[in-house]
């Protein structure tokens, strides 16, 4: 099977993430408390190398930012469905 490359798109990108949200009028003092619970987590010496053995980067990127960046995911997403003409059954 050919690599990505090897099939034309020689300058083609892809990244996985996994985020946590919560509904949307969750009270800030909790969503605060979520976050740092969760970063501290993922930077806990027990959690973090397995992460990275599972070939995991943890970020800890949260609020205004991570909404951001599912901003950038959906602009970004879009873009290549519509050029590429993809459709819904």
């Amino acid at each position: 099977m050919p690599t990505v490359a090897e099939s034309g798109y020689k300058n083609y990108e892809a990244e996985v993430w996994f985020g946590v949200a919560a509904p949307a009028k969750t009270p800030k003092e909790t969503v605060t408390q979520l976050a740092t619970w969760f970063t501290a987590a993922m930077q806990a010496s027990e959690v973090k190398p397995k992460l990275l053995n599972l070939g995991l980067y943890a970020v800890g990127t949260c609020g205004a930012d991570f909404a951001e960046h599912i901003r950038k995911q959906n602009i970004e997403y879009g873009r290549i469905i519509s050029e590429a003409n993809i459709k819904a059954e």
